[in-house]
């Protein structure tokens, strides 16, 4: 039986996440397009990239765990247990994307479920739950 994670622990590792994705995505996009007028489609192409190879790396080569969520003693798991591979990496990440694209409305779905799963959660079929 697993431990539901709390979505303070969650928000918060999705936060300091983020911050480290951010500085990536800058620093991405500053080696690809410092010769050129950096516009916000570079900014937010390079984000959608590092994020996505940020996620797909710690979810399914370190046991569901990004730095942030290792921190935080939290993972990602399949609803059944068994840990993510690259699809469910990119159905989760694909819900990421949604959730911030609907006004956060698929992030506030966690808050009014009791298995506090949100849209991206059920998307990928996962939880984050306490190691």
């Amino acid at each position: 039986m697993y431990r539901k994670a709390m979505l303070s622990a969650r928000l918060t590792a999705i936060i300091l996440d983020t911050i480290v994705q951010v500085i990536l995505a800058y620093a991405l996009g500053w080696l690809l397009f410092r010769n050129t007028v950096v516009t916000s489609e570079h900014i937010i192409s390079a984000h959608m990239f590092t994020g996505f190879v940020y996620n797909w790396f710690f979810w399914t080569r370190n046991n569901g765990q990004t730095p942030a969520k290792a921190l935080l003693g939290i993972q990602v798991l399949k609803t059944n247990g068994d840990t993510l591979n690259t699809f469910d990496a990119l159905l989760r990440y694909f819900g990421y994307v949604l959730n911030s694209s609907t006004f956060l409305i698929g992030w506030l779905v966690a808050v009014f479920r009791e298995d506090q799963r949100g849209l991206h959660d059920h998307i990928a079929d996962t939880m984050v739950v306490y190691k």
